[in-house]
């Protein structure tokens, strides 16, 4: 379709220059917490950052709760501080925990477009053969933008704000606006369109 050779073009764009990915697993990504041996006074260093870090994991294991339980109420409040405090509330907390999200909605917006992409790779995986005995870079990217369209379909009906919220510029606590989220996810998802398409040595230019 017109759609899906537009599409094609602007990926094709987007990563044409990059080396050849392998559709391979990703390690998992572990933080360790190192504390010295060096007296009393180390380990109560050590002590502090360990409470700090918990509360932190703390937080934002409240905060995927929140994303994962508002994300239901986008079709009835779209992506909204509504659907926000809706999620707080199903997670069991006051509707006001939803304020925790400095840049509101966005964040909605973007665990949703994560979440995808996490699927599309786990897709991707589970079709490496199927994407191997295709003939062609192109074939095989049509079929990976396919899956990713088909995991948007969800919130299709409210993509139009899901756009404007990730092309938004938002300042955080008076800081210098942010880039937009949209850069970050459409390199993320170009990155896996990559991953499926591309065969060392295979002529793109047909």
């Amino acid at each position: 379709s017109r759609t899906m050779r537009s599409c094609s073009g602007l990926v094709v764009r987007a990563f044409a220059s990059r080396p050849a990915p392998r559709l391979e697993t990703r390690p998992m990504v572990k933080r360790w917490l190192h504390l010295s041996s060096d007296g009393a006074g180390a380990a109560r260093r050590g002590v502090r950052s360990f409470s700090t870090e918990a509360e932190q994991a703390s937080e934002e294991e409240r905060k995927q709760r929140i994303l994962e339980a508002a994300e239901k109420h986008v079709s009835a409040h779209g992506w909204s501080e509504e659907a926000l405090a809706n999620g707080a509330k199903d997670s069991g907390l006051s509707a006001a925990a939803h304020g925790q999200f400095e840049r509101g909605p966005v964040e909605l917006v973007e665990h949703v477009a994560m979440r995808c992409l996490g699927q599309l790779a786990s897709e991707l995986d589970e079709s490496a053969d199927e994407l191997a005995a295709l003939s062609g870079w192109r074939p095989r990217l049509e079929l990976a933008i396919e899956m990713r369209l088909k995991l948007s379909l969800p919130w299709h009906e409210h993509r139009a704000q899901a756009l404007g919220l990730m092309l938004s510029r938002p300042s955080v606590s008076g800081l210098v606006p942010s880039e937009p989220a949209a850069i970050r996810a459409l390199a993320a998802v170009a990155d896996e369109l990559a991953r499926a398409t591309l065969v060392d040595g295979e002529d793109m230019s047909q």
